[in-house]
C-alpha cells in the first residue's frame, strides 16, 4: 500500500510537471525556442554508488529552452534516471543476518530551471554551457525475498552541463551532453550524485 501511494505521487508530480512544460511549449510557439528530448545513462557515484553500483541505462529527459538572447537560453527540464543492482549471498545488519537475494532501485527524478551560454550561430555546429537548479525527487526500495521497502525524499539539487548541438536540417539538431547531478544531504537522507551521459534531438523555432 505504501508503495502504491508513493507511485502516485510521482504520477501526480510527472503530470504536473508536464503541464507546466506544455503551457511553455505553447507560449513557444511565437519565440525563440528549444524543445529538447534525450536518452540517458548514467554512473552513480558516492553514497548513490554504495547503494546501487551498477551504471545505469534508464533514463530520458524532457526540456523547454527559451533564447532570451542570440546566445542565451532560460528554460525548465524534467527528467528521471532509474538505478538498480542485484546481489545474492549472506548480508548482516545490525544483529540479523539473512541469506538470499537482495535487489536494491532508486529512481531520480530532478526538475530544474536551467540557463545556459551557447557559442557560434544558431544553424552552424555550436558547444555550449549552462546550470540548472532546483529538486531531485528520490525514491528508494529495497526487495528482500518476500518483503519490500520503500522510501522517498526531496533533495535541493544542481546540475552543471556542456554539450554540443550538430545541424541536421528540418529545424532540429542532434544534441549530446555530459552533466553532474548533484541532490544536496537533507536533515535524513545523504546526499546523491551521479554522472549523465544523454544523447537526443533538439527541435527549434525562429
Amino acid at each position: 500500500m505504501k508503495g502504491e501511494q508513493i507511485l502516485k505521487k510521482v504520477y501526480i508530480l510527472l503530470l504536473v510537471s508536464c503541464i507546466a512544460l506544455f503551457t511553455f511549449v505553447g507560449q513557444a510557439l511565437a519565440t525563440d525556442s528549444l524543445i529538447w528530448l534525450t536518452y540517458n545513462m548514467a554512473i552513480p557515484m558516492g553514497d548513490l554508488e554504495e547503494f546501487t553500483a551498477d551504471t545505469s541505462f534508464r533514463g530520458w529527459s524532457f526540456e523547454y529552452r527559451n533564447l532570451v538572447r542570440d546566445r542565451l537560453s532560460l528554460g525548465i527540464s524534467v527528467a528521471w534516471q532509474g538505478f538498480s543492482e542485484r546481489e545474492d549471498g549472506t548480508f548482516t545488519e545490525g544483529t540479523l543476518t539473512a541469506t538470499g537475494t537482495q535487489i536494491r532501485y532508486m529512481n531520480s527524478y530532478p526538475i530544474m530551471a536551467t540557463g545556459h551560454m551557447y557559442t557560434g550561430d544558431v544553424d552552424r555546429f555550436r558547444v555550449y554551457g549552462g546550470l540548472g537548479a532546483g529538486t531531485f525527487y528520490m525514491q528508494e526500495r529495497f526487495d528482500f525475498g518476500l518483503h519490500s521497502f520503500y522510501s522517498s525524499h526531496w533533495h535541493f539539487g544542481l546540475v552543471p552541463e556542456v554539450g554540443l548541438m550538430i545541424p541536421v536540417g528540418w529545424r532540429s539538431s542532434i544534441v549530446g551532453n555530459v552533466r553532474y547531478n548533484y541532490a544536496f544531504k537533507t536533515s535524513d537522507e545523504p546526499a546523491y550524485s551521479y554522472w549523465g551521459f544523454n544523447v537526443g534531438i533538439a527541435s527549434y523555432n525562429w
